[in-house]
């Protein structure tokens, strides 16, 4: 697996960056609310299935690790959970303030269930965590997997892009990726 860092600028001016993170519609039943600490089981659960791992307890520490700040300064406020009607995560982001090596905000890692893919809890995350780490920062990253087309393809319609090269314009698309 080749991961590729990518970053995306929350520098813009406040019509674009209103436009390009505009809250996305989301399935009817789904709500998206801040991550809890009773949430961390059911992330690392969902961590440890939607990377087929088979050792969920590793998953767990991960993500529980991340809270504690073993990533970097947790970001509480970018850092969602997607949750159904009977308050189940099906989705989730997790986003520091600053790496432990000093880089700006950070998405540490986003998973949605296999059965929820594809239908906007994605996108809805990363637009919840850019919105967040743009108070902060002018700026905010990310690793994707390079195989994983459709993950690449909704981090680059949300403008990130590798570090250095230039930003595609917004511009909204009836295609777009919803993640």
């Amino acid at each position: 697996m080749a991961e590729l860092t990518l970053f995306a600028d929350l520098s813009a001016d406040p019509i674009t960056m209103t436009t390009r993170l505009a809250p996305s519609a989301l399935p009817l039943g789904i709500l998206l609310r801040p991550a809890r600490e009773t949430d961390v089981e059911a992330m690392g659960a969902l961590r440890a299935e939607s990377t087929g791992r088979t050792d969920v307890e590793t998953s767990v520490a991960e993500v529980r690790a991340t809270v504690e700040g073993g990533d970097g300064d947790y970001l509480a406020a970018a850092s969602k959970v997607a949750v159904d009607e009977q308050d189940q995560v099906v989705a989730f982001v997790q986003t520091v303030g600053r790496t432990a090596d000093g880089t700006d905000p950070f998405v540490v890692r986003v998973h949605t269930q296999p059965p929820w893919r594809g239908r906007g809890l994605g996108r809805a995350l990363l637009i919840e965590a850019m919105r967040a780490a743009a108070e902060r920062s002018d700026r905010v990253g990310l690793r994707v997997d390079s195989a994983n087309g459709e993950a690449l393809s909704l981090c680059r319609s949300l403008g990130f892009v590798e570090d250095g090269a230039a930003a595609p314009s917004p511009r909204p698309s009836a295609s777009a990726p919803t993640g």
